[in-house]
């Protein structure tokens, strides 16, 4: 059995009813070539099989802890829950359906103490079926585009416990889009880093999260407008009022769209020119509406 008692890095992995898939993502945990982690289960409430997975490896090696909740709370407080438990100095949390590579957790270990400014790296990912089959890579953007093209960070990810401290718990009431409004804290408070290399695979699949609750729209422009309230930076600011003006224009609601665009071009013109162009920003700058079609 491995010494659980000086972990350096935890991993949080919420699952509610996550029987299918979860013993193959606990097993990409347990074949990380780096040794000095943890990796805390927390079971939200599972009425199949779930618990019976989770206590076997918990038997089998020492690193695996775990904690159920009485009643289903969802993601972001189940999230919550586990970093309270967490001892390691770097965070990061996984899904019951995706995988982590063997050297996911070695490399960003690597990418954060060759890097002390920054605070939060991540990973390409490659895209598979429900039957594990790769489908395609996921490249992620470069850091500097999270505020114009939405969430850039996907599935793989490993932040300090420092900057964690200094976001707080994840918000409960941005389910779904918890983690990007998170991203945007990180982004306001710190740094990120890309690491250009595939160290996670992402399951594309029916059931998940994303793909039972395919219209997030709606709490996505919640968690962008409360991040806007926090966010100091100026370049992030303007990429947050980009990604409000093309949530304004797909509802056609053109007056917004225009006045969020405006606030981001007096924040930071240049860079809504360079970035915000690419997500077809144009059209709102020069007034042309969607053709019916």
């Amino acid at each position: 059995m491995n010494d659980s008692s000086n972990p350096l890095i935890s991993m949080v992995l919420p699952v509610y009813n996550g029987s299918r898939y979860l013993a193959a993502s606990i097993e990409s945990c347990l074949r990380q070539t780096y040794p000095h982690w943890e990796l805390v289960i927390v079971d939200d409430a599972s009425t199949d099989g779930t618990p019976d997975i989770i206590d076997a490896y918990c038997r089998q090696d020492g690193r695996v802890r775990s904690v159920r909740n009485s009643a289903n709370v969802k993601l972001p407080a189940s999230l919550n829950r586990g970093f309270e438990m967490a001892r390691g100095e770097l965070f990061t949390w996984t899904s019951d359906d995706n995988e982590y590579l063997p050297e996911a957790l070695a490399e960003m270990a690597r990418g954060l103490v060759c890097r002390p400014r920054i605070d939060m790296v991540y990973a390409d990912m490659m895209l598979m079926g429900e039957d594990g089959q790769d489908l395609r890579r996921s490249r992620r953007p470069r850091p500097a585009r999270l505020g114009f093209r939405g969430n850039v960070v996907g599935g793989c990810f490993l932040y300090r416990r420092e900057i964690a401290e200094k976001i707080g718990p994840y918000p409960a009431d941005l389910f779904l889009v918890e983690d990007y409004y998170y991203w945007l804290r990180l982004a306001d408070l710190g740094r990120l880093f890309h690491i250009p290399r595939i160290l996670y695979r992402y399951r594309v699949h029916a059931q998940s999260l994303s793909g039972r609750h395919a219209n997030r729209r709606g709490i996505g422009h919640l968690a962008l407008e409360r991040a806007l309230q926090q966010t100091r930076r100026r370049v992030l600011r303007a990429g947050i009022h980009c990604n409000l003006a093309m949530d304004n224009w797909e509802e056609q609601d053109y007056i917004r769209a225009r006045a969020n665009l405006r606030r981001a071009l007096r924040l930071a013109p240049w860079a809504v020119i360079v970035r915000g162009f690419v997500r077809g920003l144009g059209s709102i700058l020069l007034g042309r509406r969607p053709v019916a079609k």
